[in-house]
């Protein structure tokens, strides 16, 4: 299967509405603001970073399969030491091993082919108590 190039550039500039919307739903979300987050579909970071913003002594990692993403994502958070991490990663075959409180995802999940194989895969990265 190939992957899906997007640029994270031309995705910045046309993104406006999946960004208001995903920031309302993000506005509703509770944390404590320690936990482990994955943001599955990341895109080009923004709500990564203000999911990161929200947390003191957590962290949260971005995921994206498109490379052209990830790179731009990481470029805009290349002054933050603190900040998010970002990893090129198939959303069906996640690198990780129940480390995560919460996976998030805005505007991604549709895109992904054999979407139960993704869930599954989301599963396997919380922690016993998690939550997506």
């Amino acid at each position: 299967m190939s992957v899906a190039n997007w640029s994270g550039e031309d995705y910045r500039r046309v993104s406006g509405l999946q960004r208001s919307v995903a920031a309302e739903t993000l506005s509703e979300l509770v944390l404590t603001g320690d936990e482990c987050i994955l943001d599955i579909g990341c895109g080009d970071g923004y709500l990564t970073r203000e999911i990161a913003g929200r947390l003191n002594g957590g962290f949260v990692v971005g995921i994206d399969a498109s490379p052209r993403m990830v790179s731009a994502a990481e470029r805009d958070d290349a002054a933050t030491a603190a900040g998010p991490r970002f990893v090129r990663a198939d959303a069906r075959r996640l690198p990780f091993a129940r480390c995560f409180d919460l996976a998030v995802s805005f505007n991604a999940l549709h895109w992904v082919p054999q979407l139960d194989e993704a869930l599954g895969a989301i599963a396997a990265v919380l922690k016993p108590q998690g939550r997506s």
